[in-house]
């Protein structure tokens, strides 16, 4: 999905690009830049790496994560930079007090989205909290906080490795099944177990060469 305005990328990373000459990264490393809009949930965040870390290690990648606020005074030293924006409010409290009127767990619903200028993507996206929190509440009613934050942070890192596949490869055309396919059901997201095709793992390994 294409991203009206770009701008708000460049406001982000400028003051990072601007401390040094990016190097060039070893094979297989990338550096992901959160930026949070309003707050998120620290348990929620581990899951989401930990997610991510898991679905893009059988492809050989390994993520140093950052946040953009960190790193405006570090160096930059990957070459391979993705940065992407979590918008709305990304932790679990209060959940119990929404409503959705799709019911548990909710139907199809954009989560995510990578930007793209004149038909190419770029490096840098976002997650849309408040429609999964809006989407999760009925079904994570009466569980207890960790595992709240668990559920939400683990469908939070399969939407971001969506992304960044769309980041990494270029690739727009979405696959028939799988965490690539071009929409998934939160229900889905939430329970089921999801990889990389080995046709996508390829295309990974060979996006960070």
């Amino acid at each position: 999905m294409s991203l009206p305005n770009p701008c708000w990328f460049l406001a982000l990373v400028a003051p990072v690009l601007g401390m040094a000459e990016v190097s060039k990264d070893p094979p297989g490393r990338i550096a992901v830049y959160l930026g949070v809009e309003q707050q998120a949930s620290a348990q929620s965040l581990d899951q989401m790496k930990r997610e991510v870390e898991t679905l893009l290690s059988p492809a050989g990648i390994r993520v140093d994560w950052r946040f953009i606020e960190q790193g405006r005074n570090a160096e930059v030293d990957h070459s391979h930079l993705y940065v992407l924006r979590m918008r709305g409010n990304c932790t679990t409290e209060r959940i119990h007090l929404l409503f959705s009127e799709l019911g548990p767990y909710g139907d199809v619903i954009a989560l995510g989205s990578a930007s793209t200028v004149d038909h190419q993507i770029q490096p840098f996206g976002r997650l849309e909290c408040d429609p999964l929190r809006r989407s999760l509440a009925a079904s994570l009613r009466g569980e207890s906080p960790n595992k709240r934050d668990a559920v939400f942070g683990k469908v939070l890192g399969r939407v971001m490795a969506h992304e960044l596949f769309h980041m990494m490869t270029g690739q727009t055309k979405h696959s028939d099944h799988g965490l690539f396919q071009s929409s998934q059901k939160v229900r889905d997201l939430a329970t089921r177990s999801f990889s990389f095709t080995p046709a996508e793992q390829r295309a990974l390994r060979v996006a960070v060469q």
